[in-house]
């Protein structure tokens, strides 16, 4: 099922089958096809190294990273780690190259505070089988249920997040690494390409909301100079992230201690946009004419609403949603609700 889009993936029963509802009849057929045309090992690590290596926008899409905070044994202070691995996007080149299986995600409950999500991979050359259930809150840091739109975008996340687990745990590891490693260097560049990754990271999560000093404070840094590949790789796994909707722009950048359990608690888009400087503030509309005196000016709520409806694609949305700042839209009903209208949209563009 390798060429399902992600709206049948995540969301239709029928598409992504339970196991043990197959048809044993099917199963034994498919099985005896793959085993009467093996897959080759040797062509499914070229397939697949050739697909992460196309451009620099798929291998950047094959690794995620999130920030966790812990409390430091010696010193009792909230301290930041990343966590990166290999991302939903990596996961789908896998299992197209690898073949011969079947694979699938579904939603199996949805309760007062998380929904989950189930995926699976069968090996049908193997006859091994695969079914891991993922969790996802649905509530807020103020135990708020969230609103339609955001449930189902967080299923949708969970969903991928299962799938992804489930293939690369019936994927050997020992096969699919080396490839996930050429993805990430191939995303990093290299020294003599530093300069152009570090100002290309910087204005992406600058239209995102999050200042360049928000970015230094959260590595600990002085300046755009001390950024090392080290610190671009985790930011292109915090853009992916992002795009696949597993966090938020105010989750990754929070400084405050959470409360409890470890977990940075959400923020507004107004704490961010009150931290950030003047120079953070999204540039996405044109310049005025020569001789204008007036800088670019905040589309209307409704204008900008129905341009985020309307936007083709993830990078013209996110020029959009650039716009959502404490300055330009001061009252804070008016930017949750652009933010929900940006988030539906996101998730219409990913299927």
């Amino acid at each position: 099922m390798t060429d399902q889009n992600d709206d049948e993936r995540f969301n239709a029963t029928e598409s992504a089958p339970n196991i043990t509802l197959l048809n044993k009849s099917e199963i034994d057929m498919q099985i005896a096809t793959a085993r009467a045309y093996p897959r080759s090992i040797k062509q499914f690590m070229a397939e697949a190294t050739s697909l992460v290596m196309l451009d620099d926008d798929v291998a950047e899409s094959c690794s995620y990273a999130l920030p966790r905070k812990s409390k430091d044994k010696d010193t009792g202070q909230w301290v930041t780690k990343n966590i990166e691995g290999p991302s939903a996007r990596f996961a789908e080149i896998v299992l197209s190259c690898w073949g011969h299986a079947r694979a699938g995600t579904r939603i199996v409950d949805e309760g007062p505070e998380f929904v989950t999500a189930q995926g699976f991979m069968f090996d049908l050359q193997k006859n091994v089988a695969i079914q891991i259930d993922v969790p996802r809150r649905i509530t807020d840091s103020q135990n708020r249920r969230y609103k339609t739109d955001m449930i189902g975008v967080t299923a949708n996340a969970a969903a991928s997040i299962a799938l992804r687990n489930a293939i690369l745990k019936v994927v050997p590891k020992a096969l699919w690494y080396p490839i996930y490693e050429k993805a990430r260097a191939t995303a990093l560049g290299n020294e003599m390409t530093l300069s152009n990754k570090r100002l290309a990271a910087l204005d992406w999560f600058q239209k995102k909301g999050a200042s360049k000093e928000t970015i230094f404070e959260h590595f600990n840094i002085k300046g755009v100079e001390d950024m090392t590949l080290d610190h671009i790789a985790t930011l292109l796994g915090y853009k992916t992230s992002l795009r696949e909707g597993d966090t938020t722009v105010e989750a990754l950048f929070d400084k405050a201690d959470p409360a409890g359990d470890g977990k940075s608690p959400a923020r507004s888009m107004a704490d961010l946009a009150a931290k950030a400087p003047a120079a953070s503030a999204p540039p996405p509309a044109p310049a005025p004419a020569a001789g204008a005196d007036d800088a670019p000016k905040a589309p209307e709520v409704d204008a900008l609403l129905d341009k985020i409806k309307k936007a083709k694609n993830q990078d013209a949305l996110d020029t959009h949603i650039g716009w959502v700042t404490a300055a330009n839209y001061p009252d804070e009903a008016v930017r949750l609700r652009l933010n929900d209208a940006y988030e539906a949209r996101k998730a219409e563009l990913a299927k």
